[in-house]
């Protein structure tokens, strides 16, 4: 499969859901709980139909994180991965570090992503046989013509500054301590795992790393930008990469970046990472 003809659309789909996001996020909209302190609101309601519908001309199926009940993708050839509204706690504070997050899985292995702030505009796209793309799209974005000539394997152009990014709750659980690291590295903590991921794939930063449980509508598009980017990852449990289409559909722990900075923490905090591990509170 021919990944690289889905990238337009995706994109397209990603960006007209932006939009019924970011109205939303201006608004007074009401928030339900699907338990276990896992909100949900209209916009990953409306923001996933609306991307699913675009969608349906691929004859992908989509999985996302907003289905009433789990569907079985690991059968199939190929998967849509998406969810509506990574960081939607974020969100629902008005803080804008969340992102809509669209992945494709072909033979479980993350193959394109899109990830989009829709409050910051940062789009970043790309397809891992190409590359990956960083675009500051205009306040009033309608569709955004891309153009394989500009994707690039951006972390491997130049090595980024040792910063690490993690998750403003582990970080508030004291999960990440400077001495779990080389001595030389740094942690900065915001929302969503798909944003973190994004901006790293874009050279922002040069790993994330998360020693709690990721469902793969968390991750696979972020997956996906790394790698296209000429990155590398690892579930940090079994020190392998991420596979998608699993059955479990989860994993235990990530870290996620620029290839060498990856070999250089992992050998050196390997262990640290895997004891630190933590469940879902």
């Amino acid at each position: 499969m021919d990944s690289i003809q889905y990238l337009q659309p995706a994109v397209d789909a990603v960006l007209e859901a932006g939009k019924i996001v970011l109205e939303i996020y201006h608004s007074d909209f009401k928030v339900k709980d699907k338990g276990k302190n896992d909100p949900v609101t209209e916009a990953d309601v409306k923001a996933g139909q609306h991307i699913t519908e675009r969608l349906a001309f691929t004859k992908i199926p989509v999985l996302s994180e907003e289905d009433t009940e789990r569907k079985d993708i690991s059968r199939l050839p190929a998967a849509w991965i998406l969810d509506p509204i990574d960081g939607t706690r974020e969100f629902v504070h008005k803080n804008p570090e969340f992102a809509i997050s669209l992945g494709l899985s072909i033979g479980g292995k993350a193959v394109l992503g899109v990830v989009f702030n829709p409050v910051t505009r940062e789009l970043i796209y790309g397809d891992a046989n190409f590359g990956v793309a960083y675009q500051i799209v205009d306040p009033d974005w309608n569709t955004y013509p891309i153009r394989t000539q500009s994707l690039s394997k951006m972390l491997e152009i130049s090595e980024p500054a040792h910063t690490i990014l993690i998750s403003r709750t582990e970080e508030r659980e004291g999960l990440f301590r400077s001495t779990i690291v080389p001595a030389n590295w740094e942690f900065s903590a915001m929302g969503s795992i798909a944003y973190k991921l994004g901006l790293v794939a874009a050279g922002k930063a040069a790993l994330s790393i998360s020693l709690k449980p990721k469902n793969e509508w968390d991750i696979c598009a972020g997956i996906a930008l790394i790698l296209a980017s000429g990155g590398a990852d690892l579930e940090i449990r079994s020190g392998k990469p991420y596979l998608f289409q699993t059955v479990s559909g989860r994993g235990e722990g990530l870290i996620a970046g620029h290839s060498r900075s990856l070999e250089q923490v992992w050998e050196k905090s390997k262990s640290n990472f895997q004891s630190g591990l933590r469940d879902w509170n």
